[in-house]
C-alpha cells in the first residue's frame, strides 16, 4: 500500500466509511474484520471528547456511543497516552476484557462492543503530527487472537498521517458532520469576518435567525463558541484550510 494508493482511494470514495471499506478491502487481504478511526481535537492547550468516529462495522451509533462513552469521561488522559505514543502496538482484546471486569474498568461497555463483532486482535496506530490539529488512532480489527497486522506496522504511521491529510482535502469527513451545504456556507462567511448583520443583509433574514444558524452549527460541531466551531470545520476539512486564523 503506497500513499498514492491511498490518495487514490479517497478521491473514489463519497465517505470516509467508503474510503475505510474500501483500503480494508483492497490492503487487508481478507483478513481485517473493522477498521476503526477516531480524533480527539486538540483546541487552546487541551483536548476535547468530542471525538470524530468512524469505523466500518455495521451498527455505527452504538459502536460511536460505547467509544465516547470509553473516551470521553477520561479524554484528557487518553490523548495525552496519544501524543506520546511513538509506534503502533497490539491489544489482545479478549485478555483486557478480563483484566476490565476485574477491575471494573468503564471502558468494558466499549470492549464488549469490539467481542459482539467477533474481533480478538487490536492494532493501534496514533497519529500524532501536530499539524493536522489533534491526536487519533487508526484500528486494525482482527477475529484472530494474537494477529500480526495485514496492512504492515512498518506502513501504518505514513498510512495514518496521509489517510487524514487526504480525507480533510476530498471532504470525506463532511458527511461525519452533517453541516448542510447552506451551514458551510454561512460559517464561511464568519471565518471571513462577516458579522451577523452583514450575513442577515446578505441572505434577507434577521440578524437573529442568523445567530440561530450559528447556534445550530455549534451544536453539530458540539463546540463551545463559533471561532471553536471554525476551527473544528477546519481540521475536519469542511472550510478550506484558510477558513480560521
Amino acid at each position: 500500500m503506497t500513499l498514492d494508493e491511498i490518495a487514490a482511494i479517497a478521491q473514489r470514495s463519497r465517505t470516509m466509511r467508503d474510503a475505510m471499506v474500501r483500503i480494508a478491502s483492497e490492503f487487508g487481504d481478507g483478513r481485517i474484520k473493522l477498521l476503526f478511526y477516531g480524533f480527539f481535537v486538540h483546541l487552546h492547550g487541551r483536548d476535547r471528547s468530542d471525538t470524530l468516529v468512524c469505523h466500518t462495522a455495521p451498527d455505527k451509533q452504538e459502536i460511536v456511543d460505547a467509544f465516547l462513552s470509553a473516551g470521553g469521561a477520561n479524554t484528557d488522559i487518553v490523548a495525552s497516552k496519544l501524543e506520546h505514543i511513538v509506534e503502533p502496538y497490539a491489544i489482545d482484546i479478549v485478555a483486557e476484557a478480563d483484566r476490565m471486569r476485574q477491575t471494573r474498568d468503564f471502558r468494558l461497555a466499549y470492549i464488549d462492543k469490539m467481542l459482539s463483532y467477533d474481533v480478538k486482535t487490536a492494532w493501534i496506530c496514533p497519529i500524532n503530527d501536530p499539524w493536522v490539529g489533534g491526536y487519533g488512532v487508526l484500528n486494525q480489527f482482527y477475529t484472530d487472537r494474537f494477529a500480526e497486522p495485514a496492512i504492515a506496522v512498518s506502513q501504518l504511521r505514513a498510512f495514518a498521517h496521509k489517510f487524514h491529510e487526504e480525507a480533510r482535502r476530498h471532504r470525506l469527513l463532511s458527511h461525519e458532520i452533517g453541516l448542510r451545504a447552506s451551514q458551510i456556507e454561512i460559517l464561511a462567511q464568519v471565518a471571513m469576518g462577516k458579522s451577523a448583520d452583514d450575513l442577515a443583509d446578505k441572505y434577507k433574514v434577521t440578524a437573529r435567525a442568523i445567530e440561530k444558524r450559528l447556534e445550530h452549527i455549534r451544536r453539530r460541531l458540539r463546540a463551545r463558541n463559533t471561532l471553536e466551531a471554525i476551527y473544528k470545520a477546519t481540521i475536519y476539512g469542511v472550510l478550506p484550510s484558510g477558513g480560521h486564523n
